[in-house]
């Protein structure tokens, strides 16, 4: 049995758990399991996923639960397409990773700044002036954005080798997860 066909039989047996006790025993179980043996994977709410960093993954349940609300539906299903992207088996697509997360920052911005229409560099430019973002930290936003407009295959055509490594991916998400955060927080809209 290959390795990802194993995964995938875990995430079918937590789907066929028919009690949330026994979803939450499988889960502790097998998360246990995959600790001892160094499994670089976790089953978060029946999905396997990756295992960052404690602070990348802390960052980016705190952005899911952001993402939660309503009016940021959008965002909140491309910042989930980046999580999925990065997770696929057997190869993680990490091109659409970059793009979905930081797109994401994007749509929360637009949302937040409720003009759906706005470019990132004006959004950018109207957090500086109406909430006193501090230049440097607009100019950490508008470098993450030109970096999925910059790396190949990620915002525009694929022309040659793939130049996106998974630790490029997995900075790209914690900081699009920390701005998801960062954002919540000046329109005061964050759960702490």
């Amino acid at each position: 049995m290959l390795w990802d066909e194993l995964l995938d039989l875990c995430e079918l047996t937590y789907e066929k758990l028919e009690s949330d006790e026994w979803r939450d025993r499988f889960t502790n179980d097998l998360n246990e399991m995959f600790v001892r043996r160094y499994v670089g994977y976790e089953l978060r709410n029946g999905r396997i996923e990756r295992v960052g960093t404690q602070a990348q993954d802390e960052m980016i349940g705190r952005a899911r639960a952001l993402l939660r609300d309503d009016d940021l539906r959008g965002p909140d299903e491309q910042f989930q397409k980046a999580i999925a992207f990065l997770n696929r088996r057997p190869e993680p697509d990490l091109e659409n990773a970059v793009k979905e997360a930081v797109s994401a920052v994007e749509g929360v911005a637009r949302i937040l700044l409720d003009d759906h229409s706005l470019v990132f560099s004006r959004a950018l430019a109207r957090l500086k002036s109406e909430k006193d973002v501090h230049p440097t930290l607009v100019a950490l936003l508008d470098k993450l954005y030109a970096y999925r407009g910059d790396a190949k295959g990620v915002g525009h055509a694929l022309t040659g080798a793939k130049e996106v490594r998974l630790e490029d991916v997995e900075l790209a998400l914690a900081v699009s997860a920390s701005a998801i955060v960062f954002l919540a927080r000046l329109f005061d809209r964050a759960m702490d």
